[in-house]
């Protein structure tokens, strides 16, 4: 089943072209990667599929639902979050306070049974990040690596159908990449959460996805298996160069 379709998606900004024509489907309870050198389009495709702006052309559509060109907003209370390269945490909040805010949107109460239950819910998704210890703490106190963890929590706190991650490990040295891409793994294997992501960091991109959209310049270039676009010379000559498979983990 198709949770996510995007056809033909075009972004222009005066005389650039950010997305050119992109058109893919992610599949329910898969793990989608976005690949791609800066300036691909991968976070301006992001950006139109969560409401941020809305397309020059094409159609975006979502558990059946055309939200092309709908704010971001109510992109999210339909259960499609997102998190942000550079966190943004509210600052002058604790963390579960930061948290809190997601959990008293319409849909986030609507499923846990009103805005009663905020906290429990709040409490939960700081546990499945391992922040639960920190929940009292100002965000301002936060490490790069926590305040990370923070803006998966918030996404969570949702309760998404679908998630998309802009580069979940940017900045993170390897310890701390190993709990996030621990967590993200089992929510989609454990509680079957559809996941749309961008990372640069290879090796922990491909161990998570199952499949792989590269862009470039805006353009699908190819689509397919992690093994299919590390061999892939259009992907090769546009971002990973010769032994790209290497530096993404993958054998012959």
């Amino acid at each position: 089943m198709n949770l996510l379709e995007i056809s033909s998606l075009y972004k222009r900004f005066g005389g650039l072209e950010a997305t050119k024509n992109v058109s893919f489907v992610v599949k329910k309870g898969e793990i989608l990667g976005i690949l791609g050198p800066n300036g691909a389009g991968k976070t301006t495709l992001f950006n139109q599929i969560a409401g941020s702006f809305a397309p020059t052309a094409g159609k975006i559509v979502f558990a059946g639902l055309d939200i092309t060109g709908c704010r971001a907003y109510a992109v999210a209370n339909l259960g499609l979050a997102r998190t942000f390269q550079i966190p943004r945490p509210l600052h002058g909040l604790t963390v579960l306070e930061n948290v809190l805010v997601p959990c008293y949107s319409p849909r986030t109460t609507g499923l846990i049974g009103g805005r009663k239950h905020a906290a429990a819910c709040a409490k939960e998704v700081l546990r499945t990040v391992s922040l639960d210890e920190k929940a009292d703490l100002a965000v301002e106190k936060l490490t790069h690596g926590e305040l990370k963890k923070l803006e998966l929590a918030k996404a969570l706190a949702l309760k998404p159908q679908l998630i998309m991650l802009d580069e979940p490990f940017a900045g993170l040295g390897v310890q701390e990449v190993a709990p996030i891409a621990e967590a993200i793994r089992l929510l989609n294997s454990e509680h079957g959460l559809t996941v749309l992501i961008i990372e640069h960091k290879l090796r922990e991109f491909m161990k998570l996805v199952h499949r792989v959209i590269a862009l470039n310049y805006g353009e699908k270039i190819a689509e397919g298996s992690p093994r299919e676009i590390v061999d892939n010379s259009l992907v090769i000559e546009a971002y990973l160069g010769k032994g790209g498979a290497a530096l993404a983990g993958i054998g012959n």
